[in-house]
This record gives C-alpha cells, sequence and structure tokens, in this order.
C-alpha cells in the first residue's frame, strides 16, 4: 500500500489462486531496490484510514478474517518467510535478499476509553488477588471477594467470580 495515499485510489488487484505472487519486483525484470519490513494481504479492499490503523499494530489472524496473508520477514536467516496469519502461506525469499533487524517501533492498536477501562480494572482486581494471597497465605475465595472494595467486586461478577 502507498502511504500516504496516492491522489487517485488505486483499482482493485485479482490474481489467479494458484499461481506465485511477486512482491517486490516483476518476474524477469528488475529487482526491487529497497526495505520490505513486513507484507500483509488482504481478501477485501482497505480504507486509506485502515490501513494506517493497521500498518504499525501486530494484528492476529483469528481477529481478522479477511487478512489471507501476514509475513514479518523476522525469521532472521534463509529464504523462508513465516506467514502468521490463519492460513499459513509461507513464502520462499529469491535473490540477493539481505536481512536486517528492523529498527521501528511497535505500535500496540489503539483502544477505545471502554477497553481501556475494563483492562485497568483486570489488572487492579489482578494486583488485589496477588496482594491478597501473598499476606493471607492462600487463595482468594468468594467470600474474600465479597468483602473487598465496590470496583474488585464489581469487576469480579463481571469476569463470573461471583
Amino acid at each position: 500500500a502507498y502511504y500516504p495515499p496516492p491522489p487517485e485510489p488505486i483499482e482493485e488487484v485479482t490474481h489467479p489462486k494458484d499461481g506465485d505472487l511477486c512482491v517486490g519486483g516483476i518476474a524477469g525484470k528488475n529487482a526491487f531496490d529497497g526495505l520490505i519490513d513486513a507484507v500483509r494481504l488482504w481478501n477485501q479492499p482497505l480504507s486509506w484510514e485502515e490501513i494506517r490503523e493497521r500498518m504499525n499494530a501486530t494484528l492476529h489472524g483469528p481477529n481478522f478474517p479477511s487478512l489471507i496473508g501476514q509475513w514479518s520477514c523476522n525469521e532472521g536467516a534463509g529464504a523462508l518467510c513465516v506467514d502468521s496469519s490463519t492460513k499459513a502461506n509461507n513464502a520462499t525469499l529469491e535473490g540477493d535478499v539481505l536481512r536486517i533487524m528492523c529498527t521501528r517501533d511497535h505500535v500496540e492498536p489503539t483502544k477505545t476509553a471502554s477497553e481501556a477501562h475494563v483492562d485497568a480494572s483486570f489488572d487492579r482486581l489482578r494486583k488485589w488477588r496477588l496482594e491478597f494471597e501473598k499476606r493471607a497465605g492462600r487463595e482468594v475465595t468468594a467470600a474474600d471477594l465479597l468483602l473487598a472494595d465496590d470496583d474488585i467486586r464489581k469487576t469480579a461478577r463481571r469476569l463470573g467470580l461471583l
């Protein structure tokens, strides 16, 4: 994908199901001279906003069913490039390929306010349980959770612990 976006939309590209896909060059032509950090292949068009949102994020195949190929190129050496999507279409690097360690920062997907609240509540409960078990010398029971503060009780209920 191009970033920033080109002035006009790119037409949809189709590819034969059983043919090889060449990334970074054209078979029989000059090779690509540059760096490729990762490659993702989708079976649906993405908006520029979706591309920007996902380009530096770690994506897990089951959460993105239209992601049909994801190669991070982090194997370190050799010609194999492992597909971490649910499709397992491993790739073979050809030509004079030099592998180098990526230096770009990893960016986690942005969380909504409610997702951040749930994560914070879960983290508070986890810390409370660890502290309780350390002090009491035993595992937390439902009765202990009922006697805890309101936040801990509510989170325990949402998680089905009460």
